[in-house]
């Protein structure tokens, strides 16, 4: 059984992070100001998580999938693969004998609850199976490319800085620095590139440069400066198409 232990701030602080930095060269443009100038800035604003989707509510999700994965303690058959997969990835400790897994857990808990338990069990799993997708946390991986929304969020809005013989020495624009859990939204920044293909942007990730999704694109007309809404329109459209599919869950 795996026993959950609340972590602290300190401990928290301790994991790793990564440092993303985006440099739009061209500071006005609303696309940018909307998206990135926001100080309630989030990557669930651009590419949202399904709100139905299992959120990891402590012990009861292993409740749910022992209730589930032994059919009420009445399979004596062993786990299967997928199942041992589900309980290696959220961290549960797989049971030498399911059955007394089962009736361990579940311990003084009512038919009713059992039932409600077996269902969400039932739902979190046929969407791991059919959409890849297991809790908000395997959607942000994939779609964010991290595992959690911004930790830290930094604006840094410059102006060209030029010595006295004329030569330049600070570039002007809008400088992004955020900070993630784990890994870099690169995923993210994908659907992002996508949505606005004319804005030109630099993004590197603890100081390197990632060239495959910095965009350099001029438009001379209208300065590199395009808002192109049918891009974000079909691109988010993606996103929802694909959560769409996924069974709705009510909460525990």
């Amino acid at each position: 059984m795996k026993h959950c232990v609340m972590m602290t701030n300190e401990d928290f602080n301790a994991l790793p992070t990564a440092t993303t930095q985006i440099y739009f060269p061209q500071h006005g443009n609303e696309d940018c100001k909307r998206n990135f100038l926001d100080k309630d800035f989030s990557f669930n604003k651009l590419i949202p998580v399904p709100n139905y989707l299992y959120t990891m509510p402590g012990n009861l999700v292993e409740k749910a999938l022992a209730t589930y994965f032994t059919d009420y303690g009445l399979s004596s058959e062993p786990l299967s693969d997928f199942q041992i997969d589900v309980l290696k990835e959220l961290g549960i400790d797989v049971p030498e004998n399911p059955k007394e897994w089962y009736y361990g857990i579940t311990k003084g808990i009512g038919s009713d609850r059992l039932e409600r338990l077996h269902r969400k069990a039932e739902l979190y799993c046929h969407n791991k199976q059919i959409h890849g997708y297991f809790c908000q946390r395997d959607f942000r991986n994939l779609h964010w490319g991290t595992p959690f929304d911004v930790l830290g969020y930094g604006v840094d809005v410059k102006k060209d800085v030029f010595s006295p013989g004329g030569t330049l020495l600070e570039k002007s624009g809008v400088f992004i620095t955020l900070t993630t859990l784990a890994t870099p939204p690169l995923a993210w920044f994908k659907v992002f590139r996508q949505c606005f293909p004319a804005i030109n942007f630099e993004i590197s990730v603890n100081g390197k440069e990632i060239k495959e999704l910095s965009a350099h694109v001029v438009d001379t007309e209208n300065n590199g400066i395009i808002a192109n809404s049918k891009a974000a329109a079909n691109s988010k459209a993606v996103v929802d198409n694909e959560a769409a599919g996924l069974e709705k869950m009510d909460l525990l």
